[in-house]
């Protein structure tokens, strides 16, 4: 016994108009996939679904890079902080010149 097995068996014809109507043909093919019975409809919604979802996830991009500061190497926390706010200063009127 395979991996795979086809049943082919909804797929018989019937003989006549009155038995067609009486049993329709279920018209899916179910695959044994890992001992369990799944119909040729749930493969192909997965292997969309799993396409697309990649497609997705491959050309979404990525997220924006933080920007790196040189590490600050102040001999007190006072001169830490008279750095940080210096730095706050003279990069908040750069963007007032630059108007972005």
């Amino acid at each position: 016994m395979g991996f795979f097995r086809i049943d082919f068996s909804p797929l018989l014809c019937p003989r006549s108009i009155h038995s067609l109507l009486s049993n329709p043909v279920i018209m899916v093919v179910y695959y044994q996939l890992a001992g369990k019975q799944v119909g040729s409809h749930v493969l192909a919604m997965g292997v969309l679904g799993s396409l697309f979802g990649g497609v997705y996830l491959a050309t979404r991009g990525g997220s924006q890079p933080k920007q790196a500061a040189p590490p600050i190497q102040a001999s007190s926390k006072d001169e830490e902080t008279f750095i940080q706010d210096f730095l706050k200063q003279v990069n908040g009127s750069e963007e007032k010149k630059t108007g972005h």
